[in-house]
């Protein structure tokens, strides 16, 4: 009896070691495969990442001439125009017309929504209009300094359309002939965040800077000059900010219609103006900035803050509100 009760404890414990080992082995395997899985997901998101960066370099594109600069605008590019040769733009507009690689932004009346590049005939040429697109970056090395003209005086030099997210850098911008016109260097109407920096716009255009119902617009580091009427001219945009921009020798300086809201000047220098430096409907700011401006003149809506202010108002009625809490 003793030794089949032996033999019964014996058993039990071998079956007892025995699956304490399978159980092991069991999770040894279960712990392989989890850490297989989580390798293959790094790999994975490895892949992934690696997609994400080649995708990125593949909307990263060099031009050097106004018809690849045309060619390859498009949402979701950054642009770099890497010459310092002058790209007529005109000429290339002309010659994508011909082609048929533009179509016409109006048509029976009616404008162009869908994304894309257009064009429309002006007085004494064409302008081209950037419809509907978002997250583009347009910048020119700063030694080369991009170089943008347009020849027809009546055509903008840039024109954007309900575009969201575009950032323009390192360009000079404007008209190559002089005299009466209409068109204006940059257009930015029913745009969102957008930003200008390190830019030159002149004349002949009739305004350096044109909006219409846009929104948070960053201008900076930017000069405005040699325009035949306003050096701005917004109507209907909010959230603009002017920061160390020079405007001077311009037919007029600043106008703001009685829709905008949130308009300032930051560190800015106005002179040389030829008519009314400021003619502002709805409230702006000019913080630490220099105005010197030897016409008759009235400020009304304007508030200066901590600014060197040299003006005339022999025959004014309405003197600016100037408000000194430093130096210039």
């Amino acid at each position: 009896m003793n030794k089949q009760l032996k033999m019964i404890v014996w058993t039990a414990s071998v079956m007892l070691v025995l699956s304490m080992v399978f159980a092991a082995c069991n999770n040894k395997k279960s712990k392989s495969e989890a850490d297989d899985e989580d390798e293959e997901d790094t790999e994975l998101a490895e892949d992934l990442e690696d997609e994400d960066e080649d995708e990125n370099e593949d909307n990263t594109i060099d031009v050097r001439t106004a018809r690849e600069l045309i060619l390859a605008l498009q949402s979701d590019v950054h642009i770099n125009v890497i010459v310092n040769d002058v790209l007529r733009m005109t000429d290339a507009i002309d010659d994508l017309i011909d082609e048929g690689k533009l179509k016409r932004y109006t048509v029976d009346g009616e404008r162009q929504t869908k994304p894309g590049v257009y064009w429309d005939p002006e007085y004494d040429g064409n302008t081209l209009f950037i419809v509907g697109m978002k997250n583009i970056t347009l910048e020119a090395t700063p030694e080369d300094g991009g170089f943008l003209l347009a020849i027809p005086r009546y055509a903008d030099v840039l024109h954007f359309e309900n575009c969201k997210n575009i950032v323009i850098k390192n360009f000079t911008l404007g008209h190559e002939e002089t005299g009466n016109c209409i068109g204006d260097v940059l257009v930015i109407n029913d745009c969102e965040n957008v930003v200008v920096e390190d830019c030159h716009l002149f004349g002949c255009g009739v305004n350096g800077i044109y909006s219409s119902g846009s929104s948070t617009v960053t201008v900076r580091k930017t000069d405005i000059y040699g325009c035949s009427d306003r050096g701005v001219d917004m109507y209907g945009s909010d959230n603009f900010v002017f920061d160390r921009c020079e405007i001077f020798n311009n037919g007029s300086g600043i106008y703001v219609d009685q829709y905008c809201t949130n308009i300032s000047f930051n560190h800015c220098k106005f002179q040389d103006i030829k008519g009314q430096m400021f003619l502002c409907y709805a409230p702006v700011e000019i913080r630490n900035s220099k105005i010197e401006h030897h016409h008759d003149d009235m400020a009304e809506n304007v508030n200066f803050v901590s600014c060197d202010v040299v003006m005339d108002y022999s025959q004014a009625e309405v003197y600016p509100d100037i408000e000194d809490d430093g130096e210039y």
